[in-house]
């Protein structure tokens, strides 16, 4: 009896997660974000959900990748020169 009832569970578990990772797949489909803390430089839009470009840190992301590509920074090196020239990433409500 306990065997049945673990191949129950274990099978209900497998159909779980497939249901699940279908649904974030069509959700990326779609576009919409699937959940977790948006990247820097984006916000979530929780009406439609999806990322929305945030501007403020657009342009400090924008600042990481000319540092990184044109001037051959590694990240230590950008983190550097990021907080000595007073950039400071602002703490984000969850």
């Amino acid at each position: 009896m306990i065997a049945v009832l673990s191949a129950v569970a274990e099978i209900e578990r497998e159909n779980i997660l497939i249901q699940s990772m279908a649904g974030r797949r069509q959700k990326a489909r779609e576009g919409r974000w699937n959940g977790g803390q948006a990247p820097y430089g984006y916000t979530i839009d929780k009406e439609k959900g999806i990322l929305v470009v945030n501007p403020d840190e657009a342009e400090i992301v924008k600042l990481i990748y000319d540092r990184f590509i044109f001037d051959h920074m590694g990240y230590n090196k950008v983190a550097k020169w990021l907080n000595d020239n007073g950039y400071t990433r602002k703490t984000r409500k969850t």
